[in-house]
């Protein structure tokens, strides 16, 4: 039986996803950075130094070791992938030093990976302060580029890193994204990065699908020439390192497909089974303790959709399309905080079905920070029916009206670009799809049907469907098997939420911050 193999470098464990040639899921393996690797030390798969967040490049390298382990451990014929794909999380980079890629090429099989390769330097970067005015030209670094200048993209921590240490840019071979860095462990070179990922660096023209000459000469001396190439996200990379044939034997003809950045990645965005909308509801959005919630890249509520023309999206992002070059995909991304006193899910949804669709006529408006994707100034705003600002909300109030703002925004986002009479489904995944109020709420805001993803695993899932594709033109795949029907919307719930959606509206304008010029 022929394999394909799916990776996620995630931000808080490693995930590996084998198929059959109609993803049929053969085994799933997982490594979590924090219990399986504490000798790193990280909090959430990072770490943490005032406003700037890293994560060390060697543990993903040894759980990467210990998950290929794991897998010959479990009978796994290497032999029989016929090809691997994946995906990681998105904007971070990591720095290769010169003569990393010859120790690539050069790797004893007899030995794991993580005891050879201790020339690579890591640099993510998520939030810190980037001061520059060139990332405040908001318009034409968006018409050029996709997104407004944003603090986490790579592009301006490239920037960074070459005024405040240059000694570390200066002595640096290559920069991957952590997509192609991955990849390039398999390739045993330097993988490219793939249009999709480039699209998230502020350095990608997305109408040439090249690197902009311009935001890359900014950034760095030499740049373009560390970056090397992008490609297509359908492009074969080439055959896997002769390391992994030799220590695990995976068979020479193994093709290894470019990766891309996880929201990409997700399983229903590769399928195309939904034609629009694309919602992914991470676990820790609308959870009940306090002490659960960390503001990282893997905690966002995104939104996903297609686009025809790379039209600049002030309050989103636009990124090349993997599945189609000459389409594009926009990502909203907002962080809320539970305010509930709830432990469980369950305690959670007693609270929310306490309430009425409408929330009788308060709405609540809510963002820890200000995101790279959102003009509104940071804070919880509370309104009663009367437009009063209040302090605070009865805890069942609370509950529901984080639920509807997530909702009644992901909405307005929509309807800023005029899709939403496009839209004819809703798919979401992840932890929160399990929250039975939230996805009626989304139905009934939308008026739209929401379907579920079965699997917790959608990203390396994908990386096993983008592999299948390549190898196979003929590729059968029944979309039944990975989703199903979790709510319809309620006509008198529609109703309600046609008429909040204006006035939420004119609150959000309360509250919005000009965009930087």
């Amino acid at each position: 039986m022929e394999t394909f193999l799916g990776i996620d470098l995630g931000t808080q464990q490693l995930k590996a996803v084998l198929t059959d040639e109609n993803l049929n899921i053969v085994c799933i393996e997982v490594i979590n950075y924090d219990n399986e690797l504490p000798e790193f030390k990280t909090v959430g798969g990072v770490h943490r130094a005032g406003e700037t967040v890293t994560a060390p490049v060697l543990m993903w390298i040894k759980a990467l070791d210990n998950l290929l382990h794991r897998l010959k451990l479990n009978g796994i014929e290497f032999s029989s992938i016929k090809a691997i794909s994946g995906a990681a999380q998105q904007h971070g980079s990591v720095f290769w030093k010169h003569g990393a890629e010859q120790i690539l090429k050069t790797l004893n099989f007899r030995e794991t990976i993580v005891l050879q390769q201790t020339t690579v330097l890591f640099g993510w970067m998520l939030a810190q302060q980037v001061n520059a005015k060139f990332w405040k030209i908001a318009v034409e670094l968006a018409m050029r580029t996709g997104s407004v200048g944003c603090e986490r993209f790579t592009g301006p921590q490239i920037f960074k890193k070459y005024r405040k240490e240059r000694h570390i840019y200066d002595s640096t071979e290559h920069i991957s994204l952590i997509s192609s860095f991955l990849c390039s462990v398999f390739c045993g070179c330097y993988a490219s990065v793939d249009f999709g990922d480039a699209s998230g660096t502020n350095l990608f023209n997305i109408a040439t699908f090249k690197w902009d000459d311009h935001c890359v000469n900014v950034c760095g001396k030499d740049l373009r020439s560390k970056l090397g190439d992008c490609v297509p996200s359908t492009t074969s990379i080439g055959f896997i390192a002769d390391y992994f044939v030799k220590r695990y034997g995976f068979s020479p003809a193994c093709s290894v497909i470019v990766f891309t950045g996880d929201n990409h990645f997700l399983l229903k965005s590769w399928m195309n089974f939904f034609e629009k909308l694309l919602c992914k509801l991470q676990d820790s959005i609308f959870g009940c303790s306090l002490s659960e919630f960390r503001l990282l890249g893997s905690t966002s509520d995104t939104l996903f959709f297609w686009l025809h023309e790379p039209v600049p999206i002030p309050s989103g992002h636009v990124f090349c399309n993997p599945l189609q070059q000459d389409a594009y995909m926009d990502g909203t991304r907002t962080n809320i905080r539970t305010l509930c006193g709830c432990k469980t899910w369950y305690e959670f949804e007693l609270l929310v079905a306490e309430t009425p669709p409408g929330n009788n006529g308060f709405i609540g408006i809510y963002f820890d920070e200000l995101e790279t994707s959102c003009s509104i100034k940071p804070g919880y705003y509370r309104f009663n029916v009367d437009g009063k600002l209040l302090q605070s909300f009865a805890s069942n109030v609370e509950a529901r009206a984080i639920l509807e703002h997530q909702c009644l925004s992901k909405r307005m986002s929509l309807e800023n670009v005029c899709l939403t009479d496009e839209m004819k489904h809703i798919q979401v995944t992840g932890g929160a799809s399990e929250n039975s109020a939230l996805v009626q709420i989304l139905s009934d805001v939308f008026n739209l049907p929401v379907y579920k993803i079965k699997t917790a695993h959608s990203a390396a899932l994908g990386g096993c469907a983008r592999a299948i594709m390549f190898e196979s033109k003929n590729f059968n795949f029944h979309s039944e098997n990975y989703a199903e029907l979790v709510a319809l919307p309620r006509a008198f719930a529609v109703e309600i939420y046609n008429t909040m959606i204006c006035r939420y509206k004119e609150l959000i304008k309360l509250f919005t911050v000009d965009q930087p010029l």
